[in-house]
């Protein structure tokens, strides 16, 4: 896993703004993320809150084909 760069978040919230994000658990991912990480194959994204990573499979927010 690595952090999401700043250019990766700016286009993961792009999407959440949209309303075009699911979580694995098939919610739609509404809240921006400041921080993150993002899986080796750059599908998975794993929001960080309060510096804590949350590693949960529900809160994972799918993102493949948008972080580059």
């Amino acid at each position: 896993m690595s952090t999401a760069t700043p250019k990766q978040l700016a286009l993961i919230n792009a999407e959440i703004a949209n309303r075009t994000l699911k979580k694995l658990d098939g919610s739609i991912a509404e809240k921006p993320q400041s921080k993150a990480l993002i899986n080796a194959t750059k599908t998975l994204l794993y929001p960080i809150e309060e510096d804590i990573p949350i590693l949960l499979e529900n809160k994972a927010i799918e993102v493949k084909g948008i972080v580059i």
